[in-house]
């Protein structure tokens, strides 16, 4: 996805899933990705004392994306 992190099922639930966001060079993990209630949509859990460029970022966010598509929700609430 990206030469600096990656972001890998880590745990399924009974209908989603929790995914982990991790260093490629160390395999730490600094981040995660679950669903979230309240908003009813997967939201970013970045890790404590976490520093994230741009483009990380983006890929974060492409990859969110794509699960809100694939749920079939139309726009973050």
């Amino acid at each position: 996805m990206n030469k600096y992190i990656e972001i890998i099922e880590i745990e399924r639930k009974p209908k989603t899933f929790v995914y982990g966001v991790r260093n490629i060079h160390h395999g730490n993990e600094i981040g995660r990705i679950l669903w979230y209630p309240k908003w009813r949509q997967y939201v970013f859990e970045p890790g404590q004392a976490t520093v994230w460029s741009d483009d990380c970022l983006e890929n974060v966010i492409a990859f969110l994306k794509k699960l809100r598509e694939d749920r079939g929700i139309k726009y973050a609430r």
